[in-house]
């Protein structure tokens, strides 16, 4: 998925993480589409969403 991807190589690059306004510009979408992406990525156990932030897991580290 070309979402998931993305997400997980700027993730990578980025200790501090993505708040979730960051990660709509990235994908260039809705906030509707960015928030049921996350759902699914924070489902998938691949990031992780801490208060305003999403980090990414260590399973999230292995699909790069």
């Amino acid at each position: 998925d070309r979402w998931r991807n993305l997400l997980l190589k700027d993730l990578s690059g980025k200790p501090d993480g993505i708040n979730e306004k960051e990660f709509r510009e990235l994908i260039g979408g809705t906030k509707k589409l960015a928030q049921i992406l996350l759902g699914m990525f924070v489902h998938e156990g691949i990031v992780e969403k801490k208060t305003f932030y999403i980090h990414i897991t260590d399973k999230g580290k292995q699909l790069i």
